[in-house]
């Protein structure tokens, strides 16, 4: 949309610069009549541009196509070429409405040929070539359906719309199924859309395709493949494959080996009982109850020290998806279980197809790669609330947590050695800092929480870029070895209980006089104004020749 709306601001630019472009007063005729000419053109592929968006899915893909291959500035050659395509499709329009009229025309003419043919010859047939025939039956069927029945039996059937007066020596190939029944069953079953009115005196030795409206006086000697509407007076030899909509008058003289079901009961009991109904099987092969105790065997060897309860009973009894055991998405449809459960779901703002059938990839907020594995949990600003459970670290895949804005509470997670993009600012979260992180991390934003402790765990990630932390309460010293972060962009730390002072190796992360051109540190804040007397943290360096190496100063 944004693209159309981008190419029709462009091509209306063009027309205002046509209409408002100066002619001169002593202009020719043809001069006038050109620039009326490029005036109409513009308007018409400023149509052609609106007939896009209402015009067919193939013409839309065709010129998205060329939008893409050719880009903007090709706009005006890219809507003369799908004019043109419009003008062809007109013209084999027009070719083709021509050659029906031609086709039309042509069965005219044969029409009246034949009229013709018909008036010198009353008495004769008049075959399709205008031929005269004899009164005689084909010997091969008729390709095209008779109004009335011949009058002489053929050697083949005929197709017909009405039955033969006489029976052939094969069975018809009717459209309508005859009145009377046979008065001597066929060598083989009718072939006929619809069944029968009334069944045969005499059974057939193959059962038919289709069922009688009625039920037959006599068993055949095989089940017929559908039952009929109304039960048979006497059962057959065998069951049918099949049970009847209505029930059996007379009980079968043995147990069937599977059970039948049926709306109704029998009016009167077996004199065997069935055998025991067949449970249905899954997962290649198992019951319900064994794929239950594998699933959650499978849960606990990944997850030995347990099994979040409800979690664990929503994915073995209620999930509709029923994960088989072996499944390699079992593990990561659980941790999103527990953490829905965890952090209150219910009460979250956007939350579709959450806990559905569907599969964990199109749930809210989650990402997966191209090999089905969860890759970004992004349920920022989403009243998210609760605690953020361990089990997250073991979704191996996983690259970026936006759960910023929320009412999260608890320790800091679990982090898997996949991450690359925390952000987990403006929560609620208190406790320490883990002492390990994921090697691969570039960006980490925890600020805004209720977080404590030192902070020097951190520098141990030297990928990082981005590190904001101010707004906890944060204490101790910063480690001169956050200036062995080469690629460190950002460095937030007011607002916490820090002291001591800004090292040197840090402030030689900012560009100045004496520093390497490589150097990236644009942001570092810290509480280096004085509150009241001296700042909680000095920021000067002799690097800077003894200027405040800080970008920011709080109190």
């Amino acid at each position: 949309h944004e693209t159309r709306i981008k190419y029709v601001q462009q091509l209306q630019q063009i027309i205002f610069i046509i209409l408002t472009s100066a002619i001169p007063e002593k202009s020719s005729r043809m001069t006038r009549m050109k620039m009326k000419r490029e005036v109409l053109l513009c308007i018409g592929l400023l149509a052609l541009l609106f007939e896009f968006t209402s015009g067919s899915k193939t013409n839309h893909l065709r010129l998205n196509e060329d939008f893409q291959e050719r880009g903007p500035e090709d706009t005006g050659e890219i809507l003369i070429l799908s004019a043109q395509r419009g003008l062809d499709r007109v013209d084999k329009k027009a070719l083709k409405k021509q050659q029906q009229q031609e086709k039309k025309a042509l069965r005219r003419e044969r029409r009246k040929k034949k009229r013709q043919q018909r008036k010198k010859n009353p008495n004769g047939d008049i075959g399709s070539d205008g031929v005269d025939t004899p009164e005689k039956p084909s010997v091969s069927p008729s390709v095209v359906i008779s109004m009335a029945p011949s009058a002489m039996a053929s050697e083949l059937p005929s197709v017909s719309v009405m039955p033969s007066a006489t029976h052939s020596a094969s069975p018809s190939l009717s459209m309508v199924p005859s009145s009377h029944p046979s008065v001597f069953p066929t060598i083989a079953p009718s072939v006929s859309n619809k069944p029968s009115f009334s069944p045969s005196l005499f059974p057939s030795d193959q059962p038919s395709k289709s069922p009688s409206l009625a039920p037959s006086n006599l068993p055949t000697s095989a089940p017929s493949k559908a039952p009929s509407q109304v039960p048979s007076k006497s059962p057959t030899a065998t069951p049918s494959l099949f049970p009847t909509s209505s029930p059996t008058f007379s009980p079968s003289a043995s147990p069937t080996g599977s059970p039948t079901y049926s709306s109704l009961p029998t009016f009167s009991p077996s004199d065997v009982p069935s055998l025991p109904p067949t449970e249905s099987l899954v997962c290649g092969g198992l019951k319900k109850e064994e794929r239950n105790e594998q699933v959650t065997s499978k849960l606990l060897t990944s997850f030995p020290t347990g099994l979040h309860e409800n979690a664990h009973n929503w994915i073995v009894y209620e999930d509709k998806r029923a994960l088989c055991p072996d499944n390699i998405f079992l593990e990561q449809r659980y941790i999103l279980t527990v953490f829905y459960l965890d952090t209150n779901g219910s009460s979250w703002t956007r939350k579709r197809r959450w806990l559905s059938a569907n599969d964990e990839c199109e749930w809210f907020g989650i990402e997966c790669n191209v090999d089905g594995f969860i890759r970004n949990i992004h349920l920022e600003s989403n009243n998210v609330i609760g605690t953020i459970p361990d089990a997250i670290g073991s979704l191996h895949s996983l690259r970026e947590l936006y759960l910023f804005e929320n009412t999260l509470s608890g320790p800091f997670p679990l982090l898997p050695d996949s991450m690359f993009d925390v952000r987990l600012y403006k929560n609620n979260l208190y406790g320490l800092l883990p002492d390990s992180w994921p090697q691969k991390m570039s960006i980490l934003q925890i600020n805004h929480n209720k977080l404590s402790g030192p902070i020097n765990s951190i520098y141990q990630v030297s990928t990082l870029r981005i590190v904001e932390l101010h707004r906890n309460e944060f204490n101790g010293t910063v480690s001169a070895h956050f200036g062995s972060l080469e690629d460190l962009n950002t460095l937030t730390l007011h607002k916490n209980n820090l002291s001591g002072s800004i090292p040197d190796d840090v402030c030689a992360l900012r560009k100045g006089p004496l520093l390497r051109e490589t150097n990236k540190l644009s942001r570092l804040s810290a509480d280096c104004l004085p509150s009241p007397n001296t700042p909680k943290v000095q920021c000067s360096s002799a690097f800077l020749f003894e200027e405040v190496c800080c970008t920011e100063c709080h109190e």
